[in-house]
């Protein structure tokens, strides 16, 4: 099933990429296993933002965006405890470099939904932080 995650972002992308102006900035959140799709997505298209929330990556991926997106401005979001989530999540971070670049870190484990639910105010923060980088 994974295999086809790729070829299902990149239709997700071009369908709403049809539906904003030609010259839009666009701007990606990749959300536990997604944050690699946002690699691959990221990799190809002119992404101007992007974000990983709750999303564990393996040292390939932390590479590719070291290579390639770490001038992009990077918003990171991940529970101390989530493991593999939140050790990827600080390497990701040590590898941004652009100044507007931020993670959010959280006590606990809490993974994905639960997050979001804990801290009603995250989403704005995610939406805000999209907004400024988008503009």
């Amino acid at each position: 099933m994974s295999a086809h995650w790729p070829e299902d972002v990149q239709i997700a992308f071009d369908y709403l990429k049809g539906k904003i102006a030609k010259n839009s900035k666009v701007g990606i959140i990749g959300a536990s296993c997604g944050g690699s799709q946002a690699i691959t997505l990221a990799e190809k298209e002119s992404i101007s933002a992007i974000s990983f929330f709750s999303s564990s990556q393996r040292d390939e991926n932390i590479a590719r965006y070291s290579k390639t997106l770490v001038e992009q401005p990077t918003l990171i979001i991940a529970s101390e405890d989530d493991g593999r989530t939140f050790t990827s999540a600080k390497l990701l971070f040590s590898a941004a470099n652009h100044p507007k670049s931020k993670m959010i870190s959280y006590k606990g484990s809490m993974h994905g939904y639960p997050l979001l639910e804990s801290d009603k105010q995250l989403t704005q923060t995610i939406v805000a932080w999209f907004a400024s980088e988008l503009k």
